[in-house]
């Protein structure tokens, strides 16, 4: 279902954006449109829209009558000046079949399983294009622990971070008339994407004049190759793929338009009007996703006194345009330049000074980033596919070598071809970025300098290196008549064999998480939506606990998300929710809430079936229970079929509070024994280390079941410690952990 929602929501937006962007591109310079404008003119089309939606969003809540009847504007004005129409729509139908295609590694998790994973950044994006169906972006958004999710949006309000993607993502719900942001997420970062890619190819076209059909082929490798760009797609980073679009489309524009400058020196207003398109990108990418910018900024400026030494008779004139071209952009992005410059400082003085960490430690060596860069190596940790680790240490590096001497042969002849100069002049400035926070940044204990600001260097990368990929596969084509046949296979191969990588293995890993924490392989999300639909009946004055453990705080956002007008209460752990909640709103006291979710994937006996939605457990005032706080010891919890359970190495601690009056309780839990016979101790113990209780059981091999005597607690919060003798033994041959034990099932009950 998601998926064929996906796809005609995708569909029906490549119309809007291919009519508009091709009346956009009709201001390039004719040379230029002609070589470049089919791949160009659908990304240029989103920049437009992306522009008109930020001003939309913030004056107005997203209607869906006033975002029909601009979409339906904005279709009819590129329709009636289109002076070739049976073009326009020809170019529709082949982008469009060209982004169904390019948006399978994004869409992969709909088609398999009818969700996609919400538990990264997504969240944010999420709330933010749900909030703006009823909210102008004008308008100030509560940090309130009653309306958790809100504090995202006001995140965004306070900080002056990037919305121009959420402006879209709002638009689009709107424009579909769909109830959930969720259902347009997908389609939304599936076209950043596609029309990212296809910008590549108009890359290509500058230094290679390939055929449209080679052009749209190499247009895929940013899909099937293992690149930060479809990862940024994949896995939240929903600004960053914006942003990497319309990087793609810098690099696609600007040495065209140089290069016609030099050649045509046309007047001051001419270059006014060939400049807008670009200026139009370069907004977008501004009000999108502006942390990339300051480098990939220099690396255009370093392009431009190169070109100026190169032309120094055309100095003047080129130094002209850029004034003209930031005067365009200055005025496109009006008011939103201040948040612009708010968030700029906050990346330059904050994030990137390397004083504030953040992401995870990306322990790869310096060849296996820049391999990254190029789509040649995965985002996952090397141990993990050895392969991935072969590729990427030994592979690429014969590879980089025979890139480097066929770009070398294209830069050779004069004049030098300015695509590729423009490119290597990024990568110069960005490696250069990637040395200072390697070697002139501390990073966290065990990693040489902050290696997530290095990931993230290599993951911008992503659209210029693989414009270079293809630059040289489009140079081999055409040079070496020998090996044509040999290449054009090879490269059918890799496609087919990465889009089922893409397809089969990284998406399954994607959603696995979303799968196991709402215990239901297919369409996960519906376990949210059935959560609403189980608390419908509760009056809306009424205050829902979340009691659901920090380690599981991903569930936390999303029950948040989809109860977004219900008022809640909790402990905001979470740092996403709870750094802009006042000091009295992080740990809200269970007495003031009228219910309580709980996160209690066990079930037993006794329990009211209409309570239960899922892992989820509802329960309504006055409490009298233990509720999980953490397990700590242990490996991390695997769940399947209303199970859960833990692997033990040596000792795994549950912590409880109480609930309201829990005089007594008791302990149940399945275990299994890894290895020989072992005895097991079970010790209850309060939270001030006081022992409550010890029992031991006897382990001799397969599974057991165990319930102990019911052990007097006086409602103190509990710690029950289990731990085995003996010494762990390795789980399996393609499992290396140790362990002793198995516990399953565990619970502490009342013993009422």
């Amino acid at each position: 279902m998601i998926y064929l929602t996906s796809i005609t929501v995708l569909v029906c937006l490549l119309l809007v954006v291919t009519a508009l962007g091709r009346r956009i591109a009709d201001l390039l310079p004719s040379s230029l449109n002609d070589s470049v404008g089919f791949y160009i003119a659908p990304l240029l089309g989103l920049a437009g829209i992306v522009l008109i939606t930020t001003v939309y969003g913030w004056l107005s809540p997203f209607k869906t009558g006033i975002s029909i009847s601009l979409s339906v504007g904005l279709l009819l004005l590129g329709i009636a000046f289109e002076k070739q129409r049976a073009d326009l729509f020809r170019n529709w139908l082949i982008v469009s079949a060209f982004a169904m295609v390019a948006t399978i590694p994004v869409l992969a998790p709909a088609i398999r399983f009818d969700s996609f994973n919400p538990f990264n950044d997504s969240f944010t994006y999420l709330v933010h294009g749900q909030w703006l169906q009823e909210h102008a972006f004008s308008e100030a958004a509560r940090a309130s622990g009653f309306f958790p999710a809100e504090t995202q949006v006001f995140l965004y309000q306070a900080d002056g971070h990037r919305m121009g993607g959420s402006f879209f993502l709002g638009f689009v719900q709107s424009l579909f008339h769909l109830e959930w942001s969720y259902y347009v997420y997908l389609p939304t970062v599936g076209l950043a994407f596609a029309l990212g890619s296809l910008a590549i190819g108009g890359v290509i076209r500058q230094v290679v004049p390939v055929s449209r059909t080679v052009g749209l082929a190499l247009c895929t490798l940013p899909a099937f190759t293992m690149n930060g760009f479809v990862f940024g797609a994949q896995y939240g980073f929903f600004p960053q793929t914006f942003g990497l679009a319309f990087s793609a489309g810098l690099a696609c524009l600007i040495p065209g338009l140089i290069g016609y400058i030099l050649d045509s020196k046309p007047s001051w207003a001419k270059q006014f009007i060939v400049l807008l398109p670009l200026a139009l990108i370069c907004s977008a990418l501004l009000i999108s996703y502006n942390d990339m910018f300051p480098v990939v900024g220099a690396g255009i400026g370093l392009f431009l006194l190169l070109v100026c030494s190169l032309y120094w008779s055309e100095k003047s004139r080129i130094m002209g345009s850029v004034l003209v071209l930031a005067v365009q952009i200055l005025v496109v992005v009006n008011i939103e330049g201040v948040r612009i410059l708010r968030n700029l400082i906050y990346t330059l003085l904050g994030t990137a000074s390397g004083t504030f960490h953040f992401g995870w430690p990306v322990l790869w060596s310096p060849v296996q980033f820049v391999a990254h860069s190029f789509g040649m190596k995965s985002p996952f940790d090397s141990q993990v596919f050895w392969v991935d680790r072969v590729v990427s240490s030994w592979v690429f590096p014969l590879l980089l070598i025979v890139l480097v001497v066929i770009l070398v042969k294209i830069l050779r002849p004069k004049p030098r071809n300015l695509t590729v100069l423009l490119l290597a002049c990024i990568n110069l400035v960005f490696w250069l970025a990637f040395a200072k926070f390697r070697y002139a940044t501390s990073g966290l204990e065990g990693e040489i300098g902050v290696t997530f600001l290095q990931f993230k260097i290599a993951k911008w990368l992503a659209p210029f290196n693989l414009g270079l990929v293809g630059i040289a596969i489009a140079w081999f084509l055409v040079n070496v008549e020998r090996y044509k046949r040999i290449c054009k296979y090879a490269f059918l191969t890799a496609l087919v064999a990465g889009m089922a990588i893409q397809s089969v293995i990284v998406a399954q890993m994607f959603t696995l998480q979303l799968q196991d924490e709402t215990m239901q392989k297919y369409s996960p999300f519906n376990v949210f939506l059935d959560l609403r639909s189980r608390v419908a009946n509760i009056p809306k004055d009424q205050v829902i606990y979340l009691g659901i453990p920090f380690e599981h705080h991903k569930i936390t956002q999303m029950v948040a998300y989809v109860l977004s007008d219900r008022k809640l209460a909790g402990k905001y752990e979470d740092v996403y929710l709870r750094k802009f909640l006042s000091e009295e709103e992080r740990d809200m006291p269970i007495d003031t809430a009228d219910w309580m979710i709980q996160l209690k994937p066990t079930q037993t006996a006794g329990e009211n079936p209409l309570d239960r939605v899922g892992p989820f457990f509802i329960r309504q005032a006055p409490f009298s229970f233990y509720n999980l706080d953490s397990i700590t010891g242990a490996y991390g919890t695997e769940t399947d079929d209303k199970k859960t359970w833990n692997w033990v190495k040596e000792s795994v601690e549950y912590r409880f509070h109480h609930i309201g009056k829990t005089p007594r309780t008791k302990v149940k839990f399945q275990y299994k024994l890894a290895g020989n016979p072992r005895t097991l101790t079970v010790e209850l113990n309060t939270n001030t280390g006081k022992l409550l209780a010890s029992f031991e059981i006897q382990m001799k091999g397969g599974w057991g079941e165990y319930e102990s005597p019911v052990v007097e607690t006086n409602s103190e919060d509990i710690v029950v410690r289990l731990k085995a003798d003996g010494e762990p033994i390795r789980l399996s041959e393609g499992d290396s952990r140790e362990t002793k034990f198995l516990i399953q099932n565990f619970s502490l009950e009342s013993g009422l």
